[in-house]
């Protein structure tokens, strides 16, 4: 959870010498969680997307109710696909299964490493059975940008994909220029280095097209 997150950043800081770093850290953290709380404040329940995770071996693995990345897409808006499902780790599913949840977006993270390549987007919607799935016949389909850390997973990054997902589900609110503003800040400031923001965009024209 978000909570079990700041705490491990507590205790590291706390073994380290670190506390003004974690601090720092921190409240950039609820700075993200205001900003997306404003930003989504006014979508209607009936409005927000059925959003499916993938796991990280196969498409037909999902995160299910009480798993971080459930959390992560409650939060910026959206409906876990995987709410119905009990468990605080990857679930493996049916093809029936996800063709009654019927998504209307489909999330793949970045350290997947399915038939050895580093995104199944393309296998989702070459998938005959998942044809008819509201994701797949949008286009909705998206993996998150290759080249940083596992933005779905509790690390010290994490928020940074919750402003992502904030962009893929509600760009009407925030662009994803937003997002490789603040994500270029944020690593900036916590890491030290200079973001290439190329792989952003370059996910997003691939997918567009």
């Amino acid at each position: 959870s978000h909570e079990q997150l700041v705490g491990m950043v507590n205790l590291i800081a706390q073994l380290t010498g670190a506390e003004e770093q974690a601090a720092a850290l921190i409240a950039r953290y609820d700075e993200v969680l205001a900003k997306i709380a404003e930003l989504t404040a006014n979508i209607a329940d009936d409005a927000k997307p059925v959003v499916y995770m993938c796991g990280t071996s196969s498409y037909l693995t999902t995160a299910p109710k009480d798993m971080y990345q459930a959390s992560v897409i409650t939060t910026v808006g959206g409906k876990n696909a995987g709410d119905e499902l009990e468990g605080d780790s990857w679930v493996d599913i049916s093809y029936e299964q996800l063709i009654a949840m019927n998504p209307d977006v489909i999330i793949i993270p970045t350290n997947n490493m399915a038939n050895g390549q580093p995104d199944f987007t393309a296998d989702v919607i070459a998938d005959e059975q998942l044809k008819d799935i509201t994701a797949v016949k949008n286009g909705a389909v998206y993996n998150m940008p290759a080249g940083f850390e596992a933005w779905d997973s509790p690390v010290p990054s994490g928020v940074l994909g919750m402003l992502w997902m904030t962009a893929k589900l509600h760009p009407e609110v925030y662009t994803m220029d937003e997002f490789a503003a603040d994500a270029t800040d944020f690593y900036k400031t916590f890491y030290g280095f200079d973001m290439d923001t190329s792989s952003i965009f370059a996910e997003t024209a691939e997918k567009a097209t």
